[in-house]
């Protein structure tokens, strides 16, 4: 398909005339983080294991919610059974602890995050093994169309637990397979108008020693790249936005 100018008018005055390109607000100062969330478009979430990876995405998601009524689907089997998924997005629309403890929430705050968690997430349960990306998707469509609800953002956390589904032009090649996949998840992001994230790990990283304040060393793994994806800088390239969190060490100069 191809188009002239003429073609798409009425686009180009909408445009022209937008007073703000950003995306959703995720409700933190721009200052802070200068990061918001477009329809149609992919974010990839790249870091070592224990570098809040998943915590991060699931606090946007809570303000998406919050702030714009926005609903997700989630695929994290990393992060538990869909209970356990529930349990963490209560804890963090209340800001307490799920589990019965010396802190956590009240009954009547239980009802309340219940009751918002189950309005705007849908969990793909991790007992569905065997999932690609395009079933993955397709299961997102089924969901919108059972449910008759709108899903805005789709989440994959982590990349490695879906299926791979190589094709004869992928040549067995990893790079070309994930230019094809990814090409896919950007395509659908805006044939659907939905957000799709995507979060990985990063391969094998060399550990640095540093001196901290207290004179002592500490040996650490240092902030990664996005060429430092699992997979290679495919997903540099085809990545819209990519959001690489790192906990320095505690007292690094």
């Amino acid at each position: 398909m191809f188009k002239r100018l003429s073609n798409v008018n009425s686009e180009m005055s909408d445009l022209r005339h937008k007073k703000n390109v950003r995306g959703k607000s995720i409700g933190w100062d721009w200052d802070l983080l200068p990061y918001t969330i477009k329809e149609g478009c992919t974010t990839y979430i790249g870091a070592a294991p224990a570098s809040g990876k998943t915590e991060l995405w699931f606090e946007f998601l809570i303000n998406l919610s919050c702030i714009h009524g926005w609903n997700h689907v989630v695929f994290s089997p990393e992060t538990g059974s869909a209970a356990e998924i529930f349990a963490e997005l209560c804890y963090k629309y209340i800001g307490k602890p799920y589990t019965l403890g010396e802190n956590s929430m009240t009954q009547g705050e239980q009802i309340r995050a219940e009751m918002f968690i189950d309005k705007h997430f849908i969990v793909v349960d991790p007992i569905d093994e065997d999932l690609t990306l395009q079933g993955f998707y397709n299961l997102v469509d089924e969901i919108e169309r059972k449910e008759e609800i709108t899903i805005h953002t789709t989440t994959i956390d982590p990349w490695n637990e879906l299926t791979e589904e190589f094709i004869q032009s992928d040549l067995g090649r990893e790079d070309k397979y994930l230019s094809r996949i990814l090409g896919i998840a950007r395509k659908n992001a805006r044939k659907t108008n939905r957000h799709n994230c995507i979060i990985n790990h990063v391969r094998d990283q060399t550990p640095v020693t540093k001196e901290l304040f207290s004179g002592e060393q500490v040996t650490y793994f240092p902030p990664p790249s996005a060429r430092d994806f699992a997979g290679g800088q495919v997903w540099f390239r085809k990545g819209l936005c990519v959001l690489i969190p790192w906990r320095p060490p505690y007292g690094l100069k």
